[in-house]
């Protein structure tokens, strides 16, 4: 019987890669789910729609970054973070884990015990360690779970408040408004539609809206 463990590979990857190199030293970790990952590469994605990648951003910092697209913290277990996050020898860390955590159905409490558990992991292996925790980043689509993300992101807050090695970035609050209510616009520039159906040939019509209603 062949035992599946979720995203597996894709940590075994980044173990073979850097054991080739021989784990160099750097000063961060950056480590979390797709937003960390994409970051490091947009693939085939026009790079014009996110920026810069990861290599370009931090280009002249000694900064290193693993993430791993879907993962939420409990995914980042002990042994993984002693094989791949920790062997890098790192003073700072910048973790961005939360939102598939919310979204998968786990409650706030088991994420804020598997946050802690990561925090004290880290801490563990270097008391002097400097831990930032990415906000969580509300996404239009998902409005029912804005709540339970919002109280996520005041208890982490409360984590670093309590603890002078853990610090809060506000990142998901740059994409929000003076009332604190996420941006619903994505774009300003004209955006192409192609709809491709033979029922409805010459018969549509497009009204006033955002793309999220498509």
């Amino acid at each position: 019987e062949v035992k599946l463990v979720p995203f597996d590979g894709r940590f075994k990857r980044y173990e073979r890669e850097y054991s080739a190199l021989g784990f160099p030293k750097y000063e961060y970790v950056f480590f979390g789910d797709s937003w960390m990952d994409f970051w490091r590469n947009h693939g085939n994605v026009d790079p014009s729609l996110y920026g810069p990648e990861f290599a370009d951003d931090a280009a002249g910092i000694s900064a290193v970054n693993v993430g791993v697209g879907g993962t939420k913290f409990s995914d980042w277990y002990d042994e993984r973070l002693d094989d791949l996050v920790l062997k890098f020898n790192a003073e700072k860390f910048v973790i961005n884990l939360g939102f598939n955590d919310i979204h998968s159905g786990q409650t706030v409490d088991f994420v804020e015990a598997e946050c802690k558990r990561v925090v004290n992991k880290i801490l563990s292996y270097n008391k002097n360690a400097e831990i930032y925790l990415c906000s969580l980043t509300h996404c239009t689509a998902y409005v029912p779970y804005w709540e339970k993300e919002n109280e996520l992101n005041d208890r982490m807050k409360k984590l670093a408040d309590e603890n002078p090695n853990v610090n809060y970035l506000k990142t998901g609050e740059l994409f929000t408004d003076e009332n604190g209510k996420p941006f619903t616009a994505h774009t300003t520039n004209k955006v192409p539609f192609i709809m491709v159906d033979e029922a409805t040939r010459g018969n549509v019509t497009l009204h006033p809206g955002a793309l999220c209603d498509i």
